[in-house]
């Protein structure tokens, strides 16, 4: 409880031998009047009329306190306003009660002002709070919509619950746009997104799998109009969403089936990667320079554009909105209209280059930050992607962080943020991910000599987020010797069998040598399905940085 008030005035005649009582207007006279305060010149002690009229201290009675705890907390905050309390806004209900209610009477006695410092010195502990939240926040305006709405925020915090749609008729198969949040209601039936509040909502999430998979709350917070406590309630929406669609070990086997996949342009490549390149997955194609990366980006990028029996995703009609398209990050600058063109013509000589041309959508990456912003961008496109092509995924952090050991941690940071935001997101989204990957060179001791071997760039953060994981390397054709073989070898994958497949790049891309005989190789059905990873030692991540 605080005690006694009491303030200077610049003004000597209007201070001597009387006493200033203080009352509700105190805080006004405090705040309101800044460029006065500061103006207060020392005076002279003076006798202190010791009279128990001038020295009462005015007390709230109870029944004052029990009407300002009546009042809710938007009705204190407007109070308070009106009293000129800084940092009202920040404040709880029992703390505005506690200062509201406090009694303001004159002081026993006014003290000097310490003039080098400038400040207000007093006795009164109710201004030495006020100065101090005054010093530690700026004043923040508010609309009384706003505090309106806060103060609901509140008074909801602790007493919610969830109805909504019940479990969807199909729900291994939905697309879960955000536009469902607005079927929720908490137990008073009032809706918890508004309109307004889902368009917000919309400019950062296409669905409310995104929302689930945010391993913080904070992107929801920072969104125009989302307190922290509605963010919450968003995001438990988003949990229970995903919870009704828990699916069965048989629905799973169901929807593996009816997995679209596009061709490479090699039938022996396809048969190697079980169909062609799956969507929802990240295939990952790792080799020395010239081995034929970027010919199977540009050769899938044509595939992935045809219909569906023509080795493409998906059946579509050419003039839909809906048509497939083909998203490119460059990140070595090599990307050439010119070689789409040259596929198309000699692949397919009926069909209009343009069409290919028009449905590439390409951007040019110079940074690891120009990567991350093309990325979320790409999943925000309203446009069916059906393929995510990078090519390659290390380029920008080799270039970056390119300094020693000392910014592993940092780059490896970097690319699982970038790796984690493309494998929630290809699994919300449903594109197929094709990277190329650099490669480097992997030394081991066995006994006195001295084995080097290619392995992908990246250490475990590249290997871990990988689906399929390919070597390319290069084979002599034998009798043939104008023709150079690419071998395509499984390297690492959760059920793709070890095995290699050969083909070969011309004027259409990547082709198989004989189309009459695919030339692959495979392990018989004894062997493991699975293969262990080359597992790169500290010392091989640190190589791979300077390489």
């Amino acid at each position: 409880m605080y005690n006694e008030g009491k303030i200077m005035s610049k003004n000597k005649n209007e201070q001597k031998n009387n006493n200033i009582s203080l009352g509700d207007d105190f805080l006004d006279d405090l705040l309101n009047s800044s460029d006065e305060s500061n103006q207060v010149v020392k005076e002279e002690k003076r006798p202190v009329n010791e009279s128990a009229e001038n020295n009462k201290v005015v007390d709230s009675d109870s029944s004052e306190i029990n009407s300002l705890e009546a009042k809710n907390l938007k009705e204190l905050r407007q109070l308070a306003k009106v009293k000129g309390l800084s940092g009202y806004s920040k404040m709880k209900k029992e703390k505005l009660v506690n200062i509201l209610s406090r009694p303001f009477g004159a002081s026993a006695e006014e003290k000097a002002l310490d003039e080098e410092d400038d400040l207000l010195t007093t006795s009164t502990p109710l201004k030495k709070e006020v100065l101090e939240v005054e010093e530690e926040e700026e004043e923040e305006s508010f609309t009384a919509e706003e505090i309106m709405k806060e103060n609901q925020e509140e008074e909801d915090e602790d007493n919610w619950i969830l109805s909504g749609p019940p479990t969807l008729n199909d729900p291994t198969s939905v697309r879960d746009p955000v536009d469902i949040l607005t079927q929720y209601k908490d137990e008073r039936g009032k809706t918890i997104v508004t309109d307004k509040l889902l368009g917000s909502i919309k400019k950062r999430f296409n669905s409310i799998s995104e929302i689930a998979t945010l391993p913080k709350i904070n992107e929801l917070v920072s969104l125009a109009g989302i307190g922290e406590q509605t963010a919450q309630k968003i995001w438990k929406i988003a949990q229970q969403f995903h919870q009704m669609n828990a699916k069965t070990a048989k629905t799973l086997l169901k929807q593996k089936k009816d997995t679209n996949k596009c061709s490479t342009g090699s039938v022996a490549l396809d048969e190697l990667l079980g169909g062609g390149i799956e969507a929802k997955h990240l295939t990952e194609f790792f080799g020395e320079a010239g081995m034929g990366k970027t010919q199977i980006c540009y050769t899938t990028a044509v595939m992935a554009l045809l219909q569906k029996s023509e080795g493409g995703f998906i059946d579509f009609k050419p003039q839909s909105s809906q048509r497939p398209r083909v998203v490119w990050l460059d990140t070595e600058s090599t990307f050439k209209s010119e070689r789409i063109v040259e596929i198309v013509k000699n692949r397919y000589p009926n069909k209009d280059p343009d069409y290919f041309l028009d449905n590439i959508i390409y951007y040019q990456i110079l940074s690891t930050d120009m990567l991350q912003n093309a990325i979320e961008e790409v999943f925000k496109m309203p446009d069916k992607i059906v393929l995510v092509i990078i090519d390659s995924i290390m380029s920008p952090f080799r270039f970056e962080f390119s300094h020693g050991v000392s910014e592993l941690a940092r780059r490896q940071n970097k690319l699982q943020e970038i790796l984690g935001i493309i494998k929630r997101n290809m699994q919300i989204n449903e594109p197929a991910i094709l990277v190329t990957n650099q490669a480097t060179t992997k030394m081991s001791m066995a006994g006195p000599i001295s084995m080097t071997s290619v392995i992908a760039a990246g250490g475990f953060a590249v290997a871990h987020a990988v689906t399929h994981r390919i070597k390319l390397s290069k084979k002599s054709a034998g009798k043939n010797r104008d023709i150079v073989l690419r071998k395509a070898t499984v390297v690492d994958s959760p059920y793709l069998a070890i095995g290699e497949a050969e083909f070969v790049l011309n004027e259409e891309g990547v082709s198989d040598m004989d189309k009459g005989n695919t030339r692959s190789k495979s392990t018989s059905s004894k062997v493991s399905l699975t293969v262990g990873k080359d597992i790169e030692s500290e010392e091989d991540i640190e190589d791979d940085i300077l390489a």
